[in-house]
């Protein structure tokens, strides 16, 4: 399962078996609500065992899948074990370094994570691997401009649905873009200076303001999670309490927003 490179939607793939009892194949993804799952599609056995979710949004959030079988007498088994994919994203940190975390993949056992890097969508490299235990890596030296980043995984023993015209044991995340031209010079000047970046339990953010600054803090959904003031100097919090992953604080300035971010680790 991963990314389908035409329409950019997930893509769900499958072995058929031999069975002449099977007449078709149930998809269910997962809803809002954890194990809770809502049929999307029943494709006959004798199609391709290829389905691309259109309803998906990868670039926002990543979603668990499971197949059922249903035979010749009406009876459908129970699904399958869950494949979730792998959302990235990504932030900037206070010297330029481009920090990616992503959902960790679920359906098979994997080694490791390939990450790829390039200028173009279409010009991806590879430029490193990771074990697959990690879900955080920080590129140091990006190249300056538009970069974009992707994660791929590799099932160890393939995939053969009945369509084979491409590689399908390759599971891809969503492809992210980040501009790095100046921004470390920007944070330099900022008014608001957050560290340590990346933080596992207390977050310090430093303001030079002499008043008091309104604050919204959003995780990478863009769901609001708190509203508070920043006072002048060095303010300290904890977030232990928050899950792993990317969080975004906006700073109301004189009816001006400014934009920062930071990443919480386990």
């Amino acid at each position: 399962m991963g990314i389908d490179e035409e329409s950019n939607r997930n893509r769900i793939v499958w072995e058929k078996t031999d069975d002449p009892s099977i007449v078709s194949y149930q998809i269910y993804r997962e809803t809002n609500q954890t194990d809770v799952y809502l049929q999307l599609a029943t494709l006959p056995h004798g199609d391709f065992s290829i389905y691309v979710d259109s309803s998906s949004i990868p670039g926002v959030v990543s979603q668990r899948y499971k197949i059922s079988i249903l035979d010749t007498c009406g009876n459908e088994s129970d699904p399958g074990n869950a494949h979730k994919t792998m959302h990235l994203a990504s932030n900037i940190g206070t010297h330029g370094e481009v920090n990616l975390i992503w959902e960790h993949y679920e359906g098979f056992a994997f080694l490791s994570y390939n990450i790829y890097r390039g200028t173009h969508p279409d010009s991806l490299a590879f430029l490193t691997s990771v074990p697959s235990n990690v879900s955080l890596y920080t590129d140091q030296n990006p190249p300056e401009g538009d970069i974009y980043y992707q994660i791929e995984v590799i099932h160890p023993e393939g995939c053969n649905p009945s369509k084979k015209t491409t590689d399908y044991s390759i599971s891809r995340s969503n492809i992210i873009h980040v501009e790095t031209s100046g921004i470390g010079n920007l944070q330099e000047i900022s008014d608001f200076r957050i560290f340590p970046n990346p933080a596992h339990e207390t977050l310090i953010i430093f303001s030079e303001h002499t008043k008091p600054v309104i604050t919204h803090l959003y995780n990478s959904s863009g769901m609001q999670i708190r509203e508070f003031y920043l006072e002048p100097g060095q303010n300290i919090f904890n977030i232990s309490q928050l899950p792993e992953g990317i969080y975004f604080l906006n700073f109301m300035d004189n009816n001006e927003f400014h934009r920062s971010g930071f990443v919480k680790l386990k």
